[in-house]
């Protein structure tokens, strides 16, 4: 069984966890659920190639969404190879260098147990145990 500790902040949720095998794992993404990457060149029109800082197998994001940052308008992902991402519709860039966001649109807890446990979107979670604890609202108190 996994056992899942977190921490959900105002800008990050923070995430330990330790696998049935014992093994400790760690990772954290932003509070609003996105991860980011950038955008390094287009492809072909429905192919990026990315750039990320993410330590996970790249396939997990397989039926992420997919924005530009800044943008409303979201893309799925819909295959994945090595650091290129193939998109359900053309995208323009403005510029070489695109920075982008993903998203399941689970809250940032889901995502964070999703990434270390290697849980494809659609997939039950493993066994696991979780405690949750939040910091976010803390400074109104203040």
């Amino acid at each position: 069984m996994w056992h899942i500790w977190i921490d959900t902040g105002g800008t990050f949720t923070d995430c330990l966890a330790l696998t049935p095998s014992q093994d400790l794992l760690r990772t954290k993404v932003l509070s609003s659920s996105f991860l980011r990457g950038r955008i390094e060149q287009k492809v072909a029109s429905h192919q990026v190639q990315i750039s990320s800082s993410w330590a996970f197998p790249p396939e997990l994001i397989l039926g992420f969404s997919f924005r530009i940052v800044d943008q409303t308008d979201f893309l799925h992902i819909t295959a994945v190879e090595g650091n290129v991402l193939t998109l359900s519709h053309d995208i323009y860039l403005d510029g070489d260098s695109v920075d982008f966001e993903i998203t399941t649109h689970e809250e940032a807890p889901v995502l964070a147990t999703r990434i270390v446990t290697q849980t494809p979107l659609g997939t039950a979670f493993p066994p696991l145990s979780m405690r949750l604890g939040t910091t976010k609202g803390t400074n109104a108190l203040l």
